[in-house]
Formats: structure tokens, sequence, C-alpha cells
């Protein structure tokens, strides 16, 4: 029996097994004793400590943020020789479906309405109720990735801000409903990331695991050699290229014909009323989309410990998932199809540069993942 140098909770028969032939560490023992934990009756919230003890408090506060969120408005438009007009969530809706864009108006109810509540719903079921780790994992990983997804209306009323700044005849004024929305979108998301670190501790692996050693650029033969460098770079490329040129131009008479592109928007919405949502911008469409590039050319140009390169690819999934370039293109979208009646505009090269951007990356990241994990070494 290899003895320990730390003083660990008492263990039952069974919590931990020891393997000579793999000479198990102190970290490794720690490992398994969490995932035997994490294993036994019960629920995340009866284990709950220190900083978990927050989650039912930022569940609460998210789900009535949601709620204030339906009642107060987003967005106030102030137009020449016409009437103010006030925008709420479900205003929105009704004004899609009113102009026939069912698809659109039914993607705005579906991720921006609805499914914020199904997914306080899932992640309090995986916190109160739920005992078995398998199910909570299941739950976790398929409303984790679309958590996101539920700032598109946050995205739009920020294109709509950015194109009306410092115009005559048209101002638009962010209302405490966009606020109230975005702060609960963004205490769900940290939630499911606090979750997702209990139910993955950031410790070592298990013994057996670390005989898999994850495939480097050097170990790879013919086209695999380079599809994934020439992949990575072209993403970084873009990207930056998305971030700097203009995406759309204004053209509309007796507007002033400014383009905007990731970068310009969050200079037009440094101001003091807007400058919560120029942080948005910055963060999430240009922060996080380049470093979760960059760590993911670091991961795969480095030699690395197994143990080092879990945890780097856990800091790219982390970085991926608070990244919303793809987000932000659905946005675009949406307003190409329904903003023309508020103000006319041209596509920009910026714009097919930002769909590039988004779809090189996806194919980057589905490719390496396919050549990292085909078969262990």
């Amino acid at each position: 029996m290899l003895s320990l140098e730390v003083k660990l909770p008492e263990l039952s028969e069974g919590d931990v097994l020891f393997n000579n032939d793999y000479n198990m560490t102190v970290n490794q023992n720690i490992f398994v004793l969490i995932r035997s934990r994490l294993n036994q009756p019960g629920t995340l919230s009866l284990g709950s400590a220190g900083r978990t003890k927050l989650i039912p408090w930022l569940l609460l506060v998210s789900f009535v943020f949601n709620v204030i969120a339906l009642i107060v408005p987003f967005l106030k438009i102030d137009t020449f020789l016409s009437s103010e007009k006030i925008y709420s969530l479900p205003h929105s809706v009704a004004l899609m479906w009113h102009a026939r864009l069912y698809a659109i108006a039914l993607l705005i109810l579906g991720f921006s309405i609805i499914f914020p509540f199904v997914k306080i719903s899932v992640l309090s079921y995986i916190w109160f109720v739920s005992t078995s780790i398998k199910e909570r994992k299941r739950l976790l990983k398929k409303v984790k990735p679309l958590g996101k997804w539920s700032l598109l209306d946050v995205f739009v009323v920020i294109i709509i801000l950015v194109l009306t700044d410092h115009q005559t005849f048209i101002s638009t004024t962010p209302l405490s409903g966009i606020y109230f929305f975005l702060a609960a979108i963004i205490l769900s998301l940290a939630v499911a990331e606090f979750i997702n670190k209990l139910l993955y501790p950031d410790i070592l692996p298990r013994t057996a695991a670390l005989r898999l050693t994850k495939k480097r650029l050097s170990e790879l033969n013919g086209w695999r050699r380079f599809i994934i460098p020439g992949l990575m770079l072209l993403s970084v490329a873009t990207l930056i290229a998305a971030i700097d040129i203009p995406f759309l131009q204004i053209s509309q008479f007796l507007l002033s014909s400014h383009t905007y592109s990731i970068f310009r928007s969050f200079i037009a919405l440094f101001a003091p009323a807007t400058w919560l949502l120029s942080l948005v911008v910055l963060f999430f469409l240009i922060i996080f989309p380049l470093l979760s590039a960059s760590a993911s050319m670091v991961i795969w140009f480095g030699k690395f410990n197994p143990v080092h390169r879990k945890r780097g690819e856990a800091l790219v999934g982390f970085l991926s998932h608070w990244s919303m370039l793809d987000v932000f293109g659905l946005a675009l979208l949406v307003f190409l199809i329904e903003g023309d009646a508020l103000i006319s505009t041209k596509i920009q090269p910026g714009l097919f540069l930002l769909t590039g951007a988004i779809a090189v990356n996806f194919i980057s990241s589905i490719t390496a993942n396919h050549l990292i994990f085909s078969r262990p070494d």
C-alpha cells in the first residue's frame, strides 16, 4: 500500500484503489476520491461548499432578471417626423410575425424567450435533484453550448445602436430591459461553467489515462501535417481582418454614410450611455475569439505532457464558450432581413470575412479534434 503525505478525508473501503504498477501520485488519488464522491447518492447541492453555495442564488437572480426582461423595454427609437417607438422582447417576436418572417420570429422566441427559462430549469434540476453523475453530464452537455445563443437579441440591439450613432434624423436609446436580460444570460452562462468545473475537476487524471498521448504536428504525415496549421493560420488571419474591416455601410437618404466594423462598433458604443454594451463587443467579439484562436495554436504546436495538454484544451473550450462571433453573425443576418425598414444599409467586405472566419474556425476545430482523437498512441 502506498502511503500519502497529505491528510485526506476519511475513506470507506473501496473509495480508492492503489495500483503499484502505475505508481499513482497523491493528486491522482485525490482525483479518484472526487470521482467516487460524485458518483455516490445525493445531489450536488448537498455537497456544496465555498463559492458553490452561490449557485442557487445565481440561478434565482437569473430567473428574476429574465422575467423582468420580458416586461421592461429594450430600446427606444426616435425617428424624424415619426412617433417614438419602444421595443421589447415580446414586441420583437410580434413584429417579425406580423411581417411574415416566421422563421426569425420563432428563432427569437426560442432562443431569447423560451430557452433561458429551460436552461435555468435544467441547471436547477442538475443542482438540486439529479443524483446521477452521468445524467448531470448528459444534461449539461446539451444546454451549455446553446446558452450563448440567447444573446441573439442583445446583438441585434447593439447593431441598431451602432448604426444610429451620431445621426441627426434618427437616434436610439438603450433601456433597462437590455441590461436585465444581458445580466440574466451571463449569470446562467457562469452557473453552467461552475457546474462544469465541478463535474470535470481540473486535477490530474487517472494514471491509466496518462498512457494516452495526443498527436502533435511532428507526428503527422502527408496532408495532415499541413492542413491543421493552414486552417489555424487562415482562421486567425480572417478573424483579425473581420474585426477591423467594415461589414455594413449606411446608405439611407439624410443619414451619414458611416461604415462600421466590429472594432469601430466598440468605439461607437464607448460612451456614457452604452459603455457596458461596448464591453460586450470588446470581450465577446474581439478578446475571447482572439485568445481562443491563439490558445488553439499554442496547444497544437507546443509540446506538453498529457496533463497540461488536457488543461490547455479545457481553456480553449472555455474561451470558445464565451466567443460569440457566430451569434453576432446570426444577429447581422436578422438585421439585414428585418432592419431595412429602419435603416437602409449596404453590405461591405467585412461581412464576408466575418462569415469566412466563423466557417474556417468551425472547420479547423472539427478537423483538429478528429485528428487528435482518432487513435491513441
